[in-house]
């Protein structure tokens, strides 16, 4: 015979104890007060509970959040990721405590080491107009203006 909390928890679809703590043990270890569920509706279905934990997690890297989770295949993507540094710290973290994988891991590394080369690019950019800038003369700006078929 069930007790009304079991009665109640039933009515307002939350997964069982056991469900749960087969998410909780699948995941690496997080502070349950650092969950925050948003309403019952995150509560009755394995993925969307995941999701809430492994955003949680995530709460440790800048702007990072969870945007899908299967919790049946222990895949998550993630979105918003700063840097590639912390998507292999993420990477990692997850590998090493859990058997949880990033699903959309290669493209947002693709993504990064793009945006990694681009930002190199525009530093060297910038040094050399400070360079010049400092250094040129008016008249050595007009030559490398007009040079480059721009009028001044």
């Amino acid at each position: 015979m069930s007790s009304k909390y079991e009665q109640f928890l039933d009515s307002c679809n939350i997964i069982p104890e056991c469900n749960f703590n087969e998410i909780i043990e699948s995941l690496p270890e997080v502070d349950l007060d650092k969950v925050y569920f948003d309403s019952l509706y995150d509560l009755d279905v394995e993925d969307d509970i995941a999701k809430v934990i492994i955003d949680a997690i995530l709460s440790n890297w800048r702007y990072a959040y969870c945007e899908t989770a299967d919790f049946e295949n222990k895949t998550f993507e993630i979105s918003d990721i700063e840097s590639l540094e912390d998507l292999e710290e993420i990477k990692d973290y997850f590998c090493k405590n859990s058997k949880w994988n990033i699903e959309n891991y290669e493209d947002l590394r693709e993504e990064l080491e793009q945006e990694d080369k681009i930002n190199k690019q525009n530093i060297t950019k910038e040094r050399f107009l400070d360079i010049i800038s400092s250094n040129a003369t008016l008249s050595d700006l007009e030559k490398i203006v007009k040079e480059y078929g721009y009028k001044a």
